[in-house]
């Protein structure tokens, strides 16, 4: 599976909600993108989820609440600065970037200057327009092609999205007309009664996507910038290709904390747009820094290395691996079969504690497959970071 982070475990809350008796699970999903945990009014549901972390004075980060799976929702950081704030990631659609503006306005009142968009993914960026509509004069800030991708990959990804969920809806039209549900079983009373109800949650959820306007950054970062306009200074540095080609990590040197978008996560990362040897790499360039604390792109603010390590292990190993397989002529499945990264594997299912250990066995070996599978591509020369 190939979608855009932003919406892959949304459209598969849809589907289990529209399926009526069962359906998909999100977390039997292949890839490990955000969700949302009831499968249409993310409005309200959202504003539930987030409490607000003082990290250090007048810097910020909204982090999900305890008991919240991490992996379904996006971190943002707010930086309260001389005479302005800076933001980092916007969310992924208007009514939650609305969210994160009266956040905002609960800390300080002065007008949102920056923000920083850490990469493409739809989950960090949606909410660009709701900024740009409170602060007009916002600028902002994003990799050197994160601009584009937002214009290309993220509207095909959308626009797919859009019309996978309107398939599922008139599939489920029909279903409600002959009285049966996905497996041909008669639906139940209940069943018929909810049906309606649910279709009309996604037809809400799909207007919303089809008015939502993408808002690229208008300021592109191809090495460094350094924002000295006030305090604290805050350094924006490209590191991709990495999650995506154009990552972007916000650093604040003098507080020795720093927001690194996807690069890490409590829970699966999604290599599917990755490069995982230059990931890797990026992670070293990031260690070496010796920060503090670091804000991952889903999780809580972490004050230890240990997560930042294990990851930046694993996407290590992961590279080294594939370029093993490649330089012996080895193909993928060949070169997978061969392959052992289950030290690993407690690590990233620790999310999953409360499934059963097959499903969590079976989720990790789906996540290497298609893992491995972007690592052994990049190792053949078969990932461009051009377009």
């Amino acid at each position: 599976m190939h979608r855009a982070r932003s919406d892959a475990t949304v459209i598969a809350a849809l589907i289990a909600v529209l399926a009526g008796c069962g359906g998909a699970d999100p977390a039997s999903e292949p890839a490990p993108p955000p969700a949302i945990a009831a499968a249409a009014d993310t409005a309200a549901a959202e504003p539930s989820v987030y409490e607000l972390v003082e990290i250090a004075p007048r810097v910020y980060a909204t982090v999900v609440r305890a008991g919240v799976n991490p992996s379904q929702w996006a971190t943002s950081l707010i930086v309260v600065r001389r005479d302005h704030v800076l933001v980092v990631d916007t969310r992924q659609h208007a009514s939650a970037a609305n969210e994160l503006l009266e956040t905002v306005r609960g800390v300080s009142d002065l007008p949102v200057r920056y923000v920083v968009n850490t990469h493409w993914h739809g989950d960090h960026v949606q909410g660009n327009e709701a900024f740009r509509a409170r602060h007009p004069d916002v600028r902002i800030i994003g990799g050197a092609t994160t601009a584009e991708d937002m214009r290309t990959l993220g509207r095909r990804r959308l626009d797919e999205d859009i019309a996978r969920v309107e398939g599922r809806i008139t599939a489920a039209r029909g279903r409600l007309e002959r009285g049966e549900g996905e497996d041909g079983t008669p639906l139940t009373e209940e069943e018929k009664a909810e049906l309606p109800a649910r279709i009309e949650a996604a037809e809400a959820y799909v207007a919303a996507r089809r008015e939502l306007v993408l808002v690229p950054p208008d300021l592109a970062v191809d090495s460094v910038l350094s924002l000295t306009d006030g305090e604290p200074r805050v350094d924006i540095l490209r590191v991709g290709p990495a999650h995506t080609r154009g990552d972007v990590v916000v650093l604040l040197p003098g507080l020795r904390i720093a927001a690194i978008g996807d690069l890490i996560e409590d829970g699966f990362p999604w290599f599917g747009d990755g490069y995982p040897a230059a990931w890797a790499d990026a992670l070293d360039r990031i260690g070496a820094l010796g920060f503090d604390a670091y804000l991952p792109g889903h999780g809580p603010v972490l004050r230890d290395r240990e997560m930042f390590n294990i990851q930046r292990r694993f996407a290590r190993a992961v590279a080294d691996e594939a370029r093993r397989a490649v330089d012996a002529g080895l193909d993928l499945e060949a070169a997978r079969a061969g392959a052992d990264f289950s030290e690993f594997e407690d690590h990233f299912t620790r999310n999953l504690s409360d499934r059963a250990p097959e499903e969590r066995r079976d989720r990790f070996a789906a996540f290497l497959d298609e893992t491995f599978a972007r690592a052994f591509a990049e190792a053949a020369g078969e990932v461009s970071t051009t377009s």
